[in-house]
């Protein structure tokens, strides 16, 4: 229901802001492989892929997905 309304941007840029007077260099994150919409929003604030974790997600099915690790400098 809110995907593609800008949400995520908004937020994405309100965590920068904080993070401006925080001491933190690098922000770290995780998202399934399979979220695209995710990957993409990341990927347009500047986080690139550091690493996965497979099968690090359990689905409801019992099938397990793949954690991609995503990080992005602060300074």
């Amino acid at each position: 229901k809110w995907r593609k309304k800008g949400v995520g941007g908004t937020l994405m840029r309100a965590l920068f802001a904080e993070l401006r007077m925080s001491p933190a260099k690098r922000l770290f994150l995780e998202v399934a492989a399979d979220n695209t919409a995710a990957l993409t929003l990341y990927g347009k604030f500047g986080f690139q892929k550091v690493g996965e974790r497979k099968g690090y997600y359990p689905r409801p099915d019992g099938t397990p997905a793949t954690a991609i690790v995503m990080a992005r400098d602060l300074g």
